[in-house]
């Protein structure tokens, strides 16, 4: 038995409702609930959400349902391509072709930034807004050869990817000893937003 969250009436497009305040009032508060309500029950029953998300509310979800914890978070994943998937942490790996790029940066920053390219290439943007952004003590990027965007085909795809992701993040750390924050820089499908969080 899975218990099953349908998230349509709740997101719109890239926002939630109450527009600017969607991370504080709708998506924590709501997966908060939701992990404090499925953690009542006796039996640890897998969760699968859907529905159109914003990368906010994905990393949100993912706090509340890191993988160090009972409960199971799954998201159904829809794509024109094929019928409806359920992707999780659980999934058989299958190789991806995506790699992870570790490189230094200023020594005196004290955060690390994730790139992930999957839909589109985060460089551009990334690159354009740098001038706002704090030093960073290293960088970790996710890319794969060919052309965006990259079809992700099976679920066991989508958790090497996550894997790849853990794995650089782990390597950053080790290597820059940082002292701050991941900054997050993702153009992935929803399935994938938030996966890194739950995975580190």
């Amino acid at each position: 038995m899975a218990f099953v969250p349908r998230l349509e009436h709740r997101f719109g497009g890239r926002f939630g409702e109450n527009g600017g305040d969607f991370g504080k009032i709708i998506f924590c508060r709501r997966w908060k609930r939701l992990h404090r309500c499925a953690s009542s029950t006796q039996r640890a029953h897998p969760i699968i959400a859907e529905g159109p998300l914003c990368s906010a509310s994905g990393s949100s979800a993912r706090y509340y349902f890191l993988a160090t914890r009972r409960l199971s978070l799954g998201w159904r994943q829809v794509s024109q391509k094929r019928s409806p998937e359920v992707w999780s942490l659980k999934e058989q790996l299958e190789p991806s072709g995506f790699a992870a790029q570790t490189s230094p940066g200023s020594v005196g920053g004290n955060d690390l930034a994730l790139l992930v390219s999957v839909a589109s290439n985060v460089e551009p943007a990334f690159a354009a807004s740098r001038p706002q952004l704090p030093a960073f003590r290293g960088m970790v990027v996710v890319t794969k050869p060919g052309d965006y965007p990259h079809d992700i085909d099976t679920p066991g795809k989508a958790a090497d990817i996550v894997r790849v992701i853990a794995e650089g993040l782990r390597r950053a750390r080790d290597t820059f000893q940082p002292r701050g924050s991941v900054h997050l820089f993702l153009a992935v499908p929803a399935g994938l937003c938030g996966d890194e969080l739950a995975k580190r």
